[in-house]
């Protein structure tokens, strides 16, 4: 119980004194707004359906659901878990995930998102964000995260190997997003960059300079524009596959590649395949495939699985100006 109120409060101080008056706007106007939102899209539940679901999925309950909020429980006998959502503009909220063991110990994380973002991709984020991608099956093993994941990443060299947690909050990485969200204003954008923004590069903190290079590497071509192109941006592993082969593999679409080129080698190159096969041996071609192309959902899930069996952190997630 303890637990839950200290949730609560943190959100009620979060509304209260930092939201109030940001961007020059009124916490009341703002909050309004906000309701709006929420009760046009049928709910906090409504609003976040794929991400709560999959929480409910590991037994988490829903304590709590407000107009402009909503709470997840899960406890065992070693400890708990809450999970909050708080809606901190129209299209904007941040979500808390905090565990308390009963040996006293306490951990806890929060990430920014936004409602268009894939929620799958959410769910990724936040797991990682809060352990390190060591996070596993709840209802079997109980509550575990990685309790050594912060000493390791302070001890990594922040030039060789930045890691996201590090970088979550970043400044540069706070730019990142705002490029994103900028470029998805534009009028003549096409509704498939649109997809690939929202569903990819936003929720994996693409970095649009790295994204360019390796684009520019690969089809001597830009996608965006207003974003220097340096070789030395160019991605270790684009680099290596491209001195190696130079061709795209089949089924891959060049976005892809330039996007995820750490994700690509393991798939063309480096055992992959035997993964993804055994993932989705029961699908047909149908929907995996279309127009040539391996689909964005199936991509989608390729990810995961490379972040599953190799390495959760990406090499195009990198923030602004960062130089291998």
């Amino acid at each position: 119980m303890e637990f839950i109120i200290v949730l609560l409060v943190i959100g009620i101080i979060y509304f209260l004194f930092i939201k109030k008056g940001s961007g020059g706007k009124s916490f009341h106007k703002n909050r309004k707004e906000i309701h709006k939102t929420v009760e046009q899209e049928g709910g906090m539940y409504e609003l976040y359906k794929d991400f709560v679901d999959y929480f409910k999925e590991q037994d988490f309950q829903i304590r709590e659901i407000n107009d402009d909020s909503l709470y997840l429980h899960y406890g065992t006998s070693v400890g708990k878990v809450g999970i909050q959502i708080i809606q901190t503009a129209p299209r904007k909220a941040e979500i808390l995930m905090g565990c308390e063991m009963r040996s006293g110990k306490s951990h806890e994380a929060t990430i920014k998102v936004n409602t268009h973002e894939n929620q799958n991709a959410m769910v990724d984020r936040l797991i990682e964000k809060f352990s390190d991608g060591q996070l596993s099956d709840f209802k079997n093993v109980g509550i575990k995260f990685n309790k050594s994941a912060s000493s390791r990443n302070s001890k990594q060299n922040p030039k060789s190997s930045m890691s996201v947690d590090n970088a979550d909050n970043s400044e540069d990485l706070i730019e990142i997003k705002e490029y994103y969200e900028n470029l998805l204003q534009e009028k003549d954008l096409p509704d498939s960059l649109k997809t690939i923004v929202n569903d990819f590069f936003i929720p994996d903190r693409v970095n649009p300079e790295i994204y360019d290079a390796n684009n520019e590497k690969i089809i001597n071509g830009t996608m965006f524009k207003e974003v220097s192109n340096d070789e030395k941006l160019v991605s270790p592993k684009l680099k290596e596959y491209s001195d190696a082969n130079g061709t795209i593999p089949r089924g891959i679409p060049s976005w892809f590649v330039a996007a995820y080129p750490d994700v690509t080698v393991w798939f063309a190159r480096d055992g992959g395949i035997k993964e993804i096969e055994k993932k989705f041996d029961n699908m047909n071609k149908s929907e995996l495939i279309e127009d040539d192309l391996i689909k964005k959902e199936i991509l989608r899930k390729v990810i995961t699985l490379y972040k599953e069996k190799v390495n959760n952190k990406l090499e195009t997630a990198r923030p602004p100006h960062f130089h291998y």
